[in-house]
């Protein structure tokens, strides 16, 4: 029924309780009990817990098994299969009493709130709807992944405050990890921050945690709390803990390691990110430990600055432009190099442009200007085009063309065969200038999940190779990636990897060993075990001849 039929319908059943000759009066069974429930319309407003208040006016209808209400003093009782619903949030309850001009509401009894993808159950709930203040006792509630149960939830401003609390993103009847707090502060959509608490995993308690946040951002979901067990052969065996929270309006993460073969056991990297108006500015301390352009592993110690631009259009053109700024000081750990760096980037990309009617290309170029403490200075102008076309459902081919052109001045005591123009072995590049043919093949479903093969040949290098990578979903937790890149011009195998990834509620394992069969003293582990703060993520490892990157999908 339209709304203004819904009020009109209120009128009429008002006028008519009163010439009934009562100012109370009982109303039938369910089946007949619409002019009460409907008289409740305009009056009510019931925001979910924490959740922002709907839009002033938005009507709500109150059902029930027998339905009451007051004209002169605006109470009003209902009973049995309760449901209030006022735009995506409804109540359920046993029994559900209020007053429509006070705005105070107390529902009992089997009590659910929903709204906009968040539930809370509990025995009792007290709410006002004018200042948006409440209480629901022992709760059961979901925000983004993390399951809350808790003495009581209050809700007030537009947050909510669980008491003596456990959150975990796991299965909250065997959770791998869980936290118990004092006092959990949730704002819907944005992070949840929980105040003296003690982490468990599988039942054993293992830290005490002072605070512990974590994000119910659909963006940054990733960006959470918890410990990784892994090993590498730079690390041997480590043990760390990553810890977010927001800091204003600028977001922070924490990291501390311990490595058992590292020459510096323990060490901690600590990011604070910003968005302003059109940019994004980063500050970074600490040991950074990553994979390189090269898909070398790193490890870097760096107090640094970035800023990143957003992305403009260029007036006339299809095409945008983004411009990045940087600096720091580095110091990489397995080459002693210790210096600054500053850096700009102009980045230059076309949209996706149709070259017929299934045939689509693309065009980007960025020019990168490097200073060093040392004295080195670089300029690097790399260019990549590429045109991509849909052979069927569930493959396409691509054929990309990169170059890449660096110069710059080295100092005399840094020449080396003409240098490479940077003292870092991290972001040290060499010219490029080739071409690139790649077929994909990506079935929905079965134990075949994707595989690529591609064909490369450069032009400086005077080299023809090829690279296959072949992702088999195993379960639909587990995936296997093996990948094998061969030399034409060599005549030999350089390089084949398997990597192995899998997901288990909240633990997750990911294993990758890379092997070189002509120097096997190359061979490498990488082997990771973590809780995962965000369930259904799984480590994939990305396997090519561009090296390793390892995602969260």
């Amino acid at each position: 029924m339209p709304g203004r039929q819904l009020i009109r319908a209120a009128l009429w059943a008002a006028r008519a309780m009163r010439r009934r000759g009562g100012p109370r009066a009982a109303l039938p069974r369910r089946g007949r009990a619409l002019g009460a429930a409907v008289l409740l319309v305009a009056s009510l407003a019931l925001p979910a817990l924490g959740a922002p208040a709907p839009a002033a006016g938005a009507p709500i209808t109150v059902t029930g098994d027998h339905v009451q209400y007051d004209t002169s003093t605006g109470d009003f009782t209902a009973d049995g299969h309760v449901k209030a619903t006022q735009a995506d949030q409804t109540i359920t309850a046993d029994h559900l009493t209020g007053n429509v001009n006070t705005g105070m509401v107390r529902a009992e009894g089997h009590v659910v709130l929903t709204q906009a993808g968040q539930v809370a159950t509990g025995n009792t709930l007290v709410y006002n709807y004018r200042t948006r203040t409440g209480n629901m006792e022992t709760v059961t509630s979901k925000y983004g992944p993390w399951n809350l149960t808790g003495r009581s939830l209050e809700t007030a401003r537009g947050q909510g405050v669980g008491y003596n609390t456990s959150v975990t993103p796991c299965d909250p009847r065997h959770p791998a990890f869980l936290v118990k707090s004092k006092r959990v502060v949730v704002i819907p959509d944005d992070h949840l921050t929980a105040y003296q608490s003690t982490l468990y995993v599988y039942g054993v308690p293992v830290a005490y945690l002072p605070v512990y946040t974590a994000s119910l951002r659909r963006q940054q979901r990733n960006r959470g709390s918890g410990p990784t067990v892994g090993y590498t052969n730079f690390d041997g065996l480590f043990i760390e803990w990553n810890q977010w929270f927001p800091v204003g309006d600028a977001q922070d993460q924490f990291r501390i390691r311990y490595s058992e073969a590292s020459p510096t056991p323990i060490t901690a990297e600590n990011t604070l990110t910003q968005r302003m108006a059109d940019h994004v500015w980063t500050l970074h301390l600490g040991r950074q430990e990553f994979y390189d352009i090269n898909g070398n592993l790193a490890n870097v110690d760096r107090n640094s600055l970035d800023v990143v631009w957003d992305a403009h259009d260029i007036p006339g053109v299809p095409a945008s432009y983004q411009f990045e700024a940087h600096y720091g000081d580095y110091d990489e750990i397995s080459t002693g190099v210790h210096t600054t760096r500053a850096a700009g980037i102009l980045t230059v990309s076309s949209k996706t442009f149709q070259l017929t009617k299934s045939l689509s290309g693309a065009i980007s170029a960025y020019y990168r200007y490097d200073v060093y403490g040392t004295g080195q200075e670089r300029e690097i102008f790399s260019t990549q085009a590429a045109v991509s076309q849909p052979l069927n459902a569930v493959s396409s081919a691509t054929l990309s063309y990169n170059l890449l052109a660096i110069s710059g001045v080295n100092p005399p005591q840094f020449v080396t065969n003409g240098g490479p123009f940077s003292p870092f072995s991290f972001d040290s590049q060499s010219p490029a200038n080739s071409v690139t043919l790649t077929y994909s093949y990506y079935p929905s479903k079965g134990l075949f999940n994707s595989g690529t093969v591609n064909f490369q040949y450069g032009f400086d290098s005077r080299q023809f190779a090829s690279t296959a990578t072949v992702n088999l979903q195993v379960s639909p937790t587990i995936l296997f990636t093996t990948s094998a890149t061969y030399n034409y011009t060599q005549s030999q195998v350089t390089e084949v990897d398997y990597g192995l990834s899998g997901t288990c509620d909240c633990l997750q394992l990911g294993v990758l060993y890379r092997t070189f069969p002509n120097s096997p003293s190359n061979n490498t582990w990488y082997i990771t075990l973590g809780i995962n703060t965000l369930p259904g993520a799984s480590t994939q490892f990305q396997l090519g001849g561009g090296g390793l990157n390892t995602t969260i999908r």
